[in-house]
């Protein structure tokens, strides 16, 4: 018998369909998840990219490198501060802690025109950066199945590092150990890893004490510069090893150890006495002659500093030596000497008598103060305030005072001893040469001296030498002022390394005095009248009067 075929029924039909359905789904998902995974493949990358580059960043910066970006040049640890202040953005991932990172402190914006300065291919995202902590943060972040991640650490499971097969539950284990590597940076190394797996490359995660944060090493030996307890450990994905704890104990500097070494960042040294002093970055500490020893050397006969290149290329300032002026108590081959940041006034025999912020009146009878501002015309310190909380024992315990009168390069200044004395110019130049002389500089700042910087020096110069009357001296070189080097003041005017004070030509200072015609305070002695050290009198604003120079002041 023949049987008929009738076709397909409707619910093998409709079973057909569902199935055909499903099928599309599946694969729509599967084509879905597959880009999901490119593109956080492609994030991933960015990020490895970004973070090799930040970790070279560093190396250049500790190694006192320069980096070019966009025609600016940052050498050492100016590398710190390429890329641009923060934006809005940085609220929503800082402070709410999507990140993982609460302190934004440190943070540059790395945006598509500092990324691209910096020669980095390949990078289409913006990213938040911290070369100090090698830490790299998206600026945007991306979101991945519901979270958005901004971080290596926050990445998922197996996609950072290298990619493994690895069941392996143990562990793993390591040493590590912590070396000097050069001034006040220390090596840390990782060795003899132990691990049952599969694993070549490692993450080395580490958190200062105190902090929240881990920062991170693609390498094994890295570099640190800031002292304090610190927990380490290892990291690959999911798998992470117990965590190691290793101090780094500041190292007490001294003063032979840097002789002629260039400072990479401010760096506190140490004479043989224990008294310290603050070496700036882009300077050396030089030896003044070669009569003294280094092991010898000490704040109480005048360290000396020598700008390197501080600058950059071409510094006009390069060869500029300012003296250490130590505030508070101090150790001497006399005992202990207290040396307190003031204004003064002194009596025939050199006796100091501190005086403050109180009206001091000079040899015209006007009365002079350091001023905030002016109505007179002439220029103020800098920010009297911030001079005296960075100058004084609280501070860094001192300033530096240029250790001869101001000379002149070009049209700018430098302290040295070979180039013309930069004189015939009124009060508010030599305030505006001083101030600019470093005027880029975050290390540190120039000024012209100010009534507390010249009468500490004074004070300084009569406790720590036999010149306890220094401040009385004047006249001692009649033969007329030495426009180049020092003519015959080598032995008759130079006490703690500081030349000129008592003699050569006056100098101005940002003290003013209560005189609308006359407020521009001049300071020390001249090399034919009766002007002492000491000496301060009231001058026009407007008049460049002959054999006035000036003397810059350095503090940190």
């Amino acid at each position: 018998m023949r049987k008929e075929n009738k076709g397909i029924t409707l619910i093998a039909l409709a079973i057909t369909v569902a199935v055909l359905i499903i099928l599309a789904s599946v694969a729509t998902y599967s084509g879905v998840g597959i880009i999901r995974q490119s593109k956080l493949n492609k994030f991933t990358t960015e990020m490895k990219i970004m973070q090799t580059e930040v970790n070279d960043l560093y190396q250049k910066a500790t190694a006192g490198e320069t980096v070019e970006v966009n025609g600016s040049s940052y050498t050492g640890f100016e590398i710190y501060n390429i890329g641009k202040e923060l934006d809005s953005q940085s609220d929503s991932v800082f402070t709410n802690e999507s990140s993982g990172i609460i302190d934004k402190s440190g943070y540059k914006l790395y945006d598509q025109d500092t990324i691209k300065g910096l020669g980095i291919d390949g990078i289409e995202q913006e990213y938040f950066v911290n070369v100090e902590k090698r830490s790299i943060v998206s600026h945007d972040g991306f979101e991945y199945e519901g979270v958005i991640y901004y971080t290596l650490d926050q990445l998922p499971s197996g996609l950072y590092n290298v990619e493994y097969d690895d069941k392996n539950t143990e562990r793993p284990t390591f040493d590590v150990t912590v070396e000097e590597n050069g001034n006040n940076g220390w090596k840390v190394k990782i060795s003899n890893i132990q691990y049952n797996g599969y694993i070549n490359k490692w993450q080395v995660k580490y958190q200062k004490e105190g902090q929240r944060y881990w920062s991170t090493s693609e390498d094994l030996e890295f570099t640190l510069t800031d002292p304090g307890n610190y927990s380490i450990r290892l990291a690959n994905g999911n798998i992470t090893s117990d965590s190691q704890q290793f101090l780094i104990e500041k190292k007490e500097v001294t003063v032979a150890d840097v002789i002629e070494q260039t400072m990479t960042e401010n760096t506190t040294v140490e004479d043989n006495y224990g008294n310290t002093l603050e070496v700036p970055a882009g300077f050396k500490v030089v030896l003044p002659d070669d009569n003294i020893k280094i092991e010898e050397y000490n704040v109480e006969k005048g360290i000396v500093i020598e700008d390197v290149n501080a600058n950059g290329e071409g510094s006009t300032t390069a060869g500029s030596q300012f003296v250490w002026i130590p505030t508070g108590t101090i150790k001497t081959s006399g005992g202990e000497k207290t040396i307190d940041l003031n204004r003064y006034t002194f009596a025939s025999d050199g006796t100091e008598t501190a005086q403050g912020d109180n009206n001091i009146y000079e040899n015209n009878g006007d009365s002079c103060k350091e001023l905030e501002s002016s109505t007179y015309g002439n220029t103020p310190a800098r920010d009297i305030t911030d001079f005296l909380g960075k100058a004084g024992p609280d501070g860094t315990g001192g300033f530096y005072i240029g250790r001869y009168e101001a000379r002149k390069n070009g049209n700018k200044v430098i302290v040295d001893k070979s180039h013309t004395v930069y004189s015939g110019l009124i009060q508010p130049q030599a305030a505006s040469l001083s101030q600019e002389m470093y005027k880029n500089n975050d290390n540190f700042t120039s000024d012209l001296v100010n009534s507390y910087a010249w009468d500490t020096a004074l004070v300084f110069i009569q406790k720590c030498t036999i010149y306890t009357d220094y401040s009385q001296r004047h006249s001692l070189n009649k033969n007329g002022p030495s426009s180049t080097g020092t003519n015959n003041l080598d032995t008759q005017d130079v006490a703690c390394n500081i030349y000129d004070m008592a003699s050569n030509y006056v100098e101005w200072s940002t003290e003013t005095a209560n005189n609308s015609g006359f407020p521009c305070v001049h300071r020390g002695g001249r090399y034919d009248n009766n002007f002492m050290a000491s000496t301060r009198l009231d001058m026009a604003v407007n008049y460049p009067y002959d054999y006035f120079s000036f003397r810059p002041i350095l503090y940190l």
